[in-house]
């Protein structure tokens, strides 16, 4: 199908869903916004955001976010921080726009602004949310969320560690007792155990942009020479993530590794970097190293495959369908 096709009926689908799903129209105009930016229709994506941003709530601050998003990605920049301070000004009750402000600045480099949209983040955490943070699984808690985006500016502007900082979980090294299988291990042990998830987290090894083909140069016998180019291999990838979740694996971290690594890896553990072994050492030492990404991203951070675009408008876009071999 042409893209022009495939957005024309993405289109077609998202406005139906408006109909059928009223309950839920804030969530599917943000998506139908989305698709008319891809289709390459911004105008109609502005008109979209901007009558969600009119009908105001939470929503419409979400909406003004994306607005201003948008407006970034136009090159008017201008109307993008009008946008913002727009939403600053009228003091939204919620933190996800102030989070997700947050999260769009951090990206587009502005720190010290990144990190005042998410000190309004956590200024608007209720008590309860902010005990969730001491409880079980504090780490997986939206109030982590919004600590860690928080933590994480400040750490890249050289900033101390601060009482919040210190209360914020990291994520548990391992929830597995025996080390980390590939995306097409689990699925085959989700087959063997008729769809019942045997682990509760999954790692696994990937080769991101720029490195696929060096891996398939050195080891042919590990990567198909005949396989899919770069696109087809992360859309794969992206396929067979949301097929663990799907089937009940809570939390995937996908990890990074290049060729030069690997073999370095090899010949200083005098391993063969076919053996399926010495991979998930090589996975072990950088996941030690801090070399790990949680999938999937926000819809606003780099995606997971080293791209540099967006989640949302990389492998984590409608269109990713498009492009599996």
């Amino acid at each position: 199908m042409a893209p022009s096709a495939r957005w024309a009926q993405e289109i077609r689908e998202l406005e139906d869903a408006l109909v059928r799903y009223p309950d839920e129209s804030a969530e599917i105009m943000l998506e139908l916004a989305d698709a008319h930016r891809l289709a390459g229709d911004p105008d109609r994506a502005l008109a979209v955001l901007g009558e969600l941003v009119s009908a105001g709530g939470e929503d419409g601050e979400l909406a003004r976010v994306a607005l201003a998003d948008l407006l970034f990605d136009l090159g008017r920049d201008e109307e993008a921080y009008a946008q913002l301070e727009h939403l600053r000004a009228a003091r939204p009750s919620s933190p996800a726009p102030c989070q997700v402000a947050g999260e769009l600045l951090e990206e587009r480099g502005e720190l010290a602004a990144a990190l005042k949209w998410f000190n309004l983040a956590v200024a608007r955490l209720g008590r309860d949310e902010l005990d969730q943070l001491h409880g079980e699984f504090g780490w997986a808690s939206y109030a982590a969320l919004v600590a860690r985006g928080r933590q994480r500016v400040r750490r890249r502007l050289g900033f101390p560690a601060d009482e919040l900082d210190r209360a914020v979980p990291p994520p548990p090294t391992s929830l597995r007792p025996r080390g980390f299988p590939t995306a097409d291990e689990l699925l085959t042990d989700l087959d063997a155990a008729g769809g019942v998830a045997p682990a509760r987290e999954a790692r696994m090894l990937f080769w991101p942009c720029g490195q696929l083909q060096s891996a398939r140069a050195r080891w042919p016998a590990l990567i198909d020479p005949d396989g899919p180019d770069e696109a087809g291999y992360h859309a794969l990838l992206e396929a067979k993530l949301r097929a663990l979740s799907e089937r009940g694996i809570g939390r995937v971290t996908v990890v990074p590794g290049t060729a030069a690594g690997l073999a370095d890896f090899a010949e200083r553990t005098g391993g063969d970097p076919l053996e399926s072994s010495v991979r998930q050492a090589y996975l072990d030492e950088l996941t030690s190293r801090g070399v790990a990404v949680s999938w999937p991203p926000p819809r606003n951070s780099p995606c997971w495959c080293g791209s540099a675009a967006k989640y949302k408008r990389c492998c984590g876009s409608p269109a990713i369908a498009e492009r599996q071999p």
